[in-house]
């Protein structure tokens, strides 16, 4: 796999990651007052994650979840 490559798929997975944050609401005249970013976390793998988001990983989805304005719900 060439740099373009990467780029490419570092590319699309964040696109990805965003738009699977973007709220949906039901009727599109009401706000949406509940934002969650989904993250499947280890329990037990620090230095990513671990159970007391002590890990870099759990810094990382709650920094991308404030600038969502949404709350981290780990799986």
């Amino acid at each position: 796999m060439n740099t373009d490559d990467r780029w490419l798929l570092l590319g699309f997975l964040l696109l990805l990651l965003y738009s699977t944050c973007w709220p949906v609401a039901a009727d599109p005249g009401q706000p949406v007052l509940d934002r969650q970013l989904r993250v499947c976390a280890d329990s037990t793998n620090l230095p990513f994650s671990n159970q007391r988001l002590e890990g870099f990983e759990n810094r990382l989805a709650e920094l991308i979840a404030r600038e969502l304005h949404a709350t981290v719900q780990y799986a």
